[in-house]
């Protein structure tokens, strides 16, 4: 009949992306079969009415009437239905609208759109599935499957995704439909992916462009460049991946619109030139593809993305606000989800927006511990944890930042990701002021990492923070004529003159070192050269026994001030008297006599005084720069002994003259 040659020529026309001709040819078909008394001619039209899934992310692509006549042909069909009739027809019908209505924008509003569909869509398909079992109709299943799959994209159908992935695949081979085989296929491939599984994924991009050569599909070996450029990307060789990218725009251009191409090429190329921090070369074509195509709202997170990094503040805050209204109702929960969030984390990181975070973090958390990747794979952002580490650090919520970043830094180490080096770069400067040891070592790694793989640009800011943290960690404590001094990275205050930085210079001079009060308390008093022993000097006539003396009355010392550090009377008072009763042992042995009770009570004087002076200077410190001052306060310790005790995770660089 003459409908069914016109729906072979809408066939063809799809084929060689000629979608204006596919698109009257259909329009023409549908005329005819409205006059003949058999629904599944008009079915037969929309299930082949243009255009295919393929040829409609960008928005200016869809057809309107496809909706329309899948819903007239359908609801035809349903009336027909009697027992035995029509069935798989029917399954193939809700499929193919399923599909339809994902991508339908007749609000203007993709994501109101998808809400408003997404139970009917998950209805739809869920019943076509089921009656294809029911009718052992594998074509019909396999049809189903797939819109099961692509009409449902998003985070409800994550769990259910590798199974109905893996049964797409196996009807289609059972049905000896290759086309159909190879869309199951491109699920499978981004699901080992998404879940780390490198070499499966590889193999399994191999056999699919041995396929897609056999059956001579250009559209699935456009899909093939596409992988290819990002998985150079993804093991960290920018080089080939951008070449690559590039091979795969002239194979796209040849089978679809050169815009349309163009879009995925620029996909693919932005984490490039993140990377590499060019990505302000892309403003003006981002910004004006954003404006043209509003119902592809991840346009303008791109646009948001280049804007925070390029400087370009108020355009970010204005693009992610808008974005992010009503726990992001703009943005419909479709194959861009994912890595519109992903961005999303990174600008909300750097405009420090935690309330914005926090609801990315939301809708981020089922994917952890995945990689993270755009649509159907073609362009990938490290891993999903990065992403949680900046929602997290923006939201102040330390730990958990910490832990994603040391997730996304094992993980992307795994494959050779330069993502590593960014997760370790935000690790730094999470850690910069908590423990910048291990703050400066990740910011080393990474500016390691990137000056080897020739992203200067990344290496000048990690080198940046770094150097940030040396200032931060490096301190003065001087004393000249005019008083004292204290100097971190490039501010320096006075002090007024306290005896107390005398003995406070020569503990941080001496880090890890006990230093008697005695000898702080002659410091203290400007008696520099002074170097009195707190428990005599004389030779006593027994060394060893003399030695084991010694050596208790330093452990008593110790005992006695943490002692009077918890308060603790009764104990400092039996510790007390045991210390007077060496002190007068020693003494006597030594030939002193009753100097022991002498040299006790320089010693205690010395203790209090130096314990006051200490303080006091710390004090005055905390009132210029809290941080060192609580720095300090937990650091030194004073008593009997006193000491500076930095721990490995404090690294404070001291400068006393």
């Amino acid at each position: 009949r003459l409908v069914d040659v016109l729906v072979q020529r809408v066939e063809v026309e799809k084929q060689r992306r000629r979608l204006d001709v596919a698109h009257d040819l259909g329009i023409e078909a549908a005329q005819l079969a409205r006059r003949v008394d058999d629904p599944s001619v008009l079915g037969r039209v929309a299930l082949a009415f243009p255009p295919d899934v393929e040829a409609i992310e960008i928005d200016d692509i869809y057809n309107p009437a496809q909706r329309p006549l899948r819903e007239e042909a359908l609801t035809a069909v349903e009336r027909h239905d009697g027992p035995g009739d029509h069935h798989a027809l029917r399954a193939e019908l809700q499929s193919a609208l399923a599909l339809a209505l994902y991508w339908e924008t007749p609000t203007g509003d993709r994501a109101q759109s998808h809400e408003l569909s997404a139970a009917r869509r998950d209805e739809l398909t869920a019943e076509a599935v089921e009656t294809a079992r029911r009718l052992d109709d594998d074509h019909a299943l396999a049809t189903a499957l797939n819109a099961r799959i692509y009409a449902n994209w998003g985070p409800a159908m994550r769990a259910a995704r590798p199974e109905l992935a893996e049964e797409l695949v196996e009807v289609a081979q059972r049905l000896g439909d290759p086309h159909l085989a190879l869309s199951g296929r491109v699920w499978r491939v981004v699901e080992l992916l998404e879940t780390q599984r490198i070499d499966e994924a590889d193999r399994e991009i191999d056999a699919f462009e041995r396929e897609a050569t056999r059956i001579h599909s250009r559209l699935h070996l456009w899909t093939v460049a596409r992988w290819r450029a990002n998985r150079a990307f993804m093991a960290g060789d920018l080089d080939a991946a951008e070449a690559l990218a590039a091979e795969a725009l002239t194979l796209g251009m040849e089978i679809m619109p050169d815009e349309v191409a163009f879009h995925f090429f620029t996909t693919t190329l932005g984490p490039i030139q993140y990377l590499r921090g060019t990505l302000g070369d892309s403003f003006e074509y981002v910004r004006d593809t954003a404006a043209a195509s509003p119902n592809v709202p991840a346009w303008r997170m791109g646009l948001a993305t280049i804007a925070a990094q390029t400087g370009r503040t108020d355009i970010a805050q204005r693009e992610l606000a808008a974005l992010a209204a009503d726990h992001f109702a703009m943005l419909p929960r479709d194959l861009n989800f994912v890595g519109t969030m992903v961005m999303c984390a990174l600008v909300a990181n750097n405009l420090g927006d935690a309330d914005v975070a926090e609801a990315v973090y939301d809708h981020l958390a089922p994917y952890a511990g995945r990689l993270a990747l755009h649509g159907t794979g073609y362009a990938s952002y490290g891993a999903i944890d990065v992403a949680l580490g900046q929602t997290s650090h923006a939201m102040h919520r330390v730990p958990a930042a910490r832990q994603h970043y040391e997730v996304a830094i094992e993980a992307c180490a795994r494959i050779g990701s330069p993502y590593e080096s960014i997760a370790r770069f935000h690790l730094g400067e999470l850690l910069a002021d908590l423990d910048p040891a291990e703050a400066a070592t990740q910011l080393e790694t990474a500016q390691s990492d990137f000056s080897r793989r020739g992203l200067d640009v990344m290496a000048e800011r990690a080198a940046t923070s770094l150097a940030a943290i040396v200032d931060r960690t490096s301190v003065r404590l001087v004393e000249d004529a005019d008083g004292w001094s204290l100097g971190r990275g490039g501010d320096t205050v006075s002090l007024p003159t306290l005896k107390g930085f005398r003995a406070l210079r020569a503990l941080v001079g001496n880090p890890g070192n006990d230093i008697h009060a005695l000898e702080l308390a002659a410091l203290i008093e400007g008696h520099a050269d002074a170097a009195p022993v707190a428990t005599g000097t004389s030779e006593v006539s027994d060394d060893e026994a003399r030695r084991a003396y010694e050596s208790r009355v330093l452990e008593l010392q110790q005992r006695l001030d943490e002692a009077d550090q918890h308060g603790d009377a009764e104990r400092s008072a039996a510790l007390s008297d045991e210390l007077d009763q060496l002190l007068a042992a020693l003494a006597e042995a030594a030939g002193f006599g009753g100097r022991a009770a002498t040299m006790r009570t320089d010693a205690d004087r010395a203790r209090v005084n130096v314990t006051k002076h200490v303080k006091r200077a710390i004090e005055r410190i905390a009132e210029v720069d809290p941080q060192l001052g609580e720095h300090l306060r937990a650091h030194v310790s004073t008593g009997m002994t006193c000491r500076y005790q930095p721990g490995p995770s404090t690294p404070i660089r001291w400068s006393t003259r």
